[in-house]
């Protein structure tokens, strides 16, 4: 720092503890460097009343990114699987390559269900092994906007491109101004 602002600066932050705390506070900021890796994850799909396994379900494990100014997170890596007759279903460990996903701050995973009887419900971020996700009949009506709007093709991320193959019976338009 040079002339006179810089100095002004360099005085009011010090070489103490606020030094400290403004080099610490900055780290925070900074994402690691490299891509991520993801863990493992196995889990279970069942229905909330009667704790029976769901079938056919498509589990969906999102990684968002920061949003800017408050607008929304958007989606840097998803991942899926199927659960099989008894509701399982494994993610298997791997690497996100995305330049998207490690050179800006991430926040996941969190945990999204779709299942034609049940609708899109989410499940938000579970933490609990093996992963347990409960799905609502009376639920099944909140998702639809949020899934028409993929079935429109507004959103275009690969995890949205990916429930909008299952989940809408036209294939989703592109808009244009995008």
């Amino acid at each position: 720092m040079t002339g006179i602002g810089g100095r002004r600066l360099a005085r009011r932050i010090g070489s103490g503890p606020a030094l400290a705390a403004l080099a610490a506070a900055a780290l925070g900021c900074v994402p690691g460097l490299g891509p991520v890796r993801l863990g493992a994850v196995r889990g279970q799909v069942v229905d909330a009343a009667s704790g029976s396994a769901v079938a056919g379900a498509e589990v969906v494990e999102w990684w968002r990114g920061a949003g800017r100014m408050g607008g929304p997170q958007p989606v840097q890596h998803a991942r899926w699987a199927t659960t099989d007759a008894a509701g399982a279903f494994a993610l298997e460990p791997g690497v996100a390559w995305s330049p998207s996903l490690w050179l800006t701050r991430s926040y996941g995973p969190a945990y999204s269900i779709y299942h034609a009887d049940y609708g899109l419900q989410h499940a938000g971020v579970r933490r609990e092994v093996p992963l347990v996700l409960r799905l609502d009949r009376a639920a099944a009506a909140q998702g639809a906007t949020e899934l028409a709007a993929i079935c429109r093709g507004e959103v275009r991320d690969a995890g949205s491109r990916r429930l909008a193959e299952l989940a809408c019976r036209e294939r989703p338009t592109r808009n244009p101004d995008r």
